[in-house]
């Protein structure tokens, strides 16, 4: 084989691995990332949630969904629209 084949082969290998492995990156982190919120999303719910025998005492919880207006429930001002 001549060496204008191996240049080739230098030059292109890179050319093809960079994209394929930068893309791997972003999958990986983004697996991880994933798992590590659920992980810390599953520690904070077993911290709040109630005993097994106090399914009476629920006032430490919060039993409404953010923006939703406790005085007047038919005023959607506070209703927020995304595009």
């Amino acid at each position: 084989m001549e060496w204008q084949f191996f240049v080739a082969l230098i030059v292109a290998i890179p050319i093809i691995l960079f994209p394929a492995a930068f893309v791997w990156y972003l999958n990986v982190g983004g697996l991880y990332h994933a798992l590590r919120e659920r992980l810390v999303r599953k520690a904070a719910q077993r911290t709040i949630a109630p005993e097994a025998g106090d399914a009476d005492d629920i006032s430490g919880l919060e039993t409404r969904k953010p923006g939703m207006n406790t005085t007047n429930t038919t005023n959607t001002t506070d209703v927020k629209y995304y595009k």
